[in-house]
């Protein structure tokens, strides 16, 4: 599964590695007065990930954790930097 944001602006999306229906896999709040979702890193197990929202506040990026079956999100922490993923030497 494949995890990305095609935007400048807006939620991310999920598309399977062989291709097919791509579909959204978060909703922005607007409550929070959000305008993107970014940077998604996936979790060990695979069907969770976390990302940033956007704008960042005060010098920092929510982080929230979510997962390609649901749209449903956790908020995690603040962080003055996007998750990444551990470099894999080649």
């Amino acid at each position: 599964m494949i995890v990305f944001a095609p935007q400048a602006a807006g939620p991310l999306f999920r598309v399977r590695e062989s291709g097919g229906e791509v579909v959204p896999v978060t909703v922005l709040d607007e409550k929070r007065h959000e305008t993107g979702h970014r940077w998604p890193c996936f979790l060990p197990d695979g069907k969770h990930f976390l990302f940033v929202t956007l704008p960042a506040k005060q010098g920092s990026f929510d982080v929230f954790v979510g997962s390609i079956d649901a749209k449903e999100r956790k908020f995690l922490f603040a962080a003055s930097s996007a998750p990444s993923t551990p470099s894999r030497g080649i």
